[in-house]
């Protein structure tokens, strides 16, 4: 925490904050004599901050596919001395307007955290006919994690809906997808795979497969009336040594389709089943605020969370994993990386 130490000076009353515990430095940095001194990647006077690091182009780093689209992705180091990336792909030659009709998982290897990546394949793809799954249309935001023994775990959203198949942009089709303010009309709810995003899980002992999809969702829509009883989707987790796991989701209301709100599940075993945090409320932030990824510092004992809201990032921090803390309000990012 930070307090106010009142000194005198020359007749002046001078007014000086500074922290009294690693709390006051938002649990990402070090108080040393009421100052922080940040751990790597953060920044600012109150460690609220993030110390942007340096941004590759294609063909330097991360993952750059020719004449496809790609959206959010996934690192796992694997037991071959390769990195592991699983990204969200628009299949067909298709661009992100078509996320909701094409949106796969591929797989991508590289020899440095870094990269660049070298795609090798698809993971996840759509289920003939799509609508013979809840995840048979798209599976995309993948998170991929190990178990303690060493199980390749990938959670993913998946939907789908009735007579909406995959488009073929190559041959110059076009998507045709509302979004999800069409959701507020719940007759049409089942003809759009907006209004029907749900959480999954697929495992693997190899990081090329072979993958077992689970047939049911680990995580769908609350109880009627509820924040999140509309849809859910983008998961971050956490697994623990002794297997259980942490899950941060995204979600929307059927009263309130135009809000997203983040939320907390977990479960003993992170096969599941997982049960919403209780009482279920969402973690107070703004309702632009989405994309998170977590992570856990065994050093000060934290669990660590980013997201995006719009073209700003806000940094949270939690000792249990459930009631979140932002260190600050959001921070400009766009112009920043």
């Amino acid at each position: 925490m930070y307090t106010q130490h009142v000194v005198a000076l020359m007749g002046c009353v001078w007014a000086v904050l500074g922290c009294v515990d690693d709390g006051g430095c938002n649990w990402a940095g070090n108080c040393v004599g009421g100052t922080c001194e940040c751990v790597k990647g953060f920044a600012g006077v109150e460690c609220a901050e993030l110390n942007m690091g340096v941004s590759w182009k294609c063909g330097e780093g991360g993952l750059c596919v020719d004449g496809e689209n790609t959206w959010g992705a996934g690192v796992v180091e694997g037991d071959d001395g390769l990195y592991h990336m699983y990204a969200c792909a628009m299949s067909e030659g298709c661009d992100l307007n078509a996320f909701f009709s094409n949106a796969v998982v591929i797989h991508a290897t590289s020899p440095t955290p870094q990269g660049p990546y070298t795609p090798t394949g698809v993971t996840l793809s759509h289920l003939d006919p799509p609508a013979s799954s809840w995840d048979g249309l798209i599976q995309g935001n993948p998170n991929i994690l190990r178990s303690p023994n060493g199980t390749y775990i990938l959670y993913y959203l998946g939907s789908t809906a009735l007579d909406v198949p995959p488009v073929n942009c190559t041959a110059g089709d076009t998507p045709h997808l509302a979004g999800a303010s069409i959701c507020s009309n719940t007759s049409l709810i089942p003809y759009n795979p907006v209004c029907r995003q749900q959480i999954g899980l697929a495992y693997s002992p190899t990081p090329t497969g072979p993958w077992t999809r689970r047939s049911q969702p680990i995580l769908g829509p609350g109880p009627s009336s509820a924040w999140d009883d509309l849809f859910v989707t983008n998961p971050a987790v956490h697994i623990f040594k002794n297997e259980s796991a942490l899950l941060i989701y995204k979600a929307r209301s059927k009263e309130n389709v135009g809000a997203m709100h983040t939320g907390v599940a977990s479960a003993e075993h992170w096969m599941g089943p997982y049960t919403r945090r209780q009482p279920s409320v969402p973690i107070p932030i703004p309702s632009d605020c989405e994309d998170a990824g977590i992570y856990y510092d065994e050093g000060m004992a934290v669990f660590r969370m980013l997201m995006h809201c719009g073209c700003n990032y806000v940094y949270l921090w939690s000792k249990d994993g459930a009631s979140w803390t932002a260190a600050s309000s959001p921070n400009p990012w766009c112009h920043v990386t």
